[in-house]
């Protein structure tokens, strides 16, 4: 990519019609330069060895004072920086990333036994951000509501074929 080049990619639940099974999909929206692509992704059953976010995993972010964080929106945790470290040391073995890349559904209880899970788009970031302590693994109620109003709405537009 040039450094003229602009590329976004959000995840999300919108209302449409939920697949066979009940479950919200999820659709993915890849914008390139202004031009959009958008395309569902059948989300699986979610067990308690799944991980949460994407942070660390498929994500990072860093400043131009060589900081590294582990999404654009949390830059209050620092993971590295690149200074001090390279980016592969960073990725690799930062004690950060790797506590990050370790957390799963089974670190949140309350969340791996809810019935509304399939719905839910957790962020760890936002957890974080809202907290008063900073702590990720506090689940902001937000999600929560959201879940089950993803939920109800997907029941509601189910059409048995």
């Amino acid at each position: 990519m040039s450094g003229q080049e602009n590329i976004k990619i959000l995840f999300f639940i919108k209302r449409t019609k939920p697949l066979r099974n009940g479950e919200a999909p999820i659709f993915v929206r890849i914008t390139l330069n202004k031009e959009r692509a958008e395309f569902a992704v059948k989300k699986r059953n979610i067990t308690e060895n799944d991980f949460v976010c994407t942070v660390c995993r498929s994500t990072i972010s860093v400043s131009d004072n060589g900081n590294v964080y582990p999404c654009e929106g949390w830059q209050d945790y620092i993971v590295g920086n690149l200074k001090e470290t390279s980016l592969k040391d960073i990725w690799e073995n930062s004690e950060k990333v790797q506590y990050l890349r370790a957390l799963r559904y089974r670190d949140f209880t309350k969340c791996i036994q809810c019935s509304d899970k399939e719905f839910c788009t957790m962020c760890l970031v936002r957890n974080a951000n809202e907290n008063p302590q900073g702590d990720p693994l506090v689940v902001n109620e937000f999600f929560c509501k959201i879940a089950k109003l993803n939920k109800q709405i997907s029941l509601e537009q189910k059409i048995d074929i």
